[in-house]
């Protein structure tokens, strides 16, 4: 939104984003404000300011190797079977 007049003028924005990752956890989502405004005090002097705020929050992935989940996912091979009756647990690596 923006408005004013011809001695002040102003401009108002806000944004939203969210993106669902591909796999559990790997979602991104961001939003901003920002405001500013710009007044003329004489024919010499004007005053003015900007304002933003803007967060961002993504999943923080904590894995050994420096591999990330859609990393991992990628080098996974299908065709190993997850249980492995020969290993310990029951379970292969």
């Amino acid at each position: 939104m923006s408005g004013g007049n011809d001695k002040s003028r102003y401009f108002a924005s806000t944004g939203y984003f969210k993106q669902d990752g591909i796999m559990q956890g790997t979602s991104y989502e961001r939003g901003n404000f920002r405001f500013n405004s710009d007044h003329q005090i004489s024919n010499r002097i004007t005053f003015g300011q900007n304002f933003a705020v803007a967060y961002d929050s993504r999943f923080a992935e904590n894995n050994p190797g420096g591999r990330t989940q859609v990393q991992n996912m990628m080098r996974m091979t299908p065709y190993i079977p997850v249980e492995d009756p020969t290993k310990l647990g029951g379970y292969g690596g």
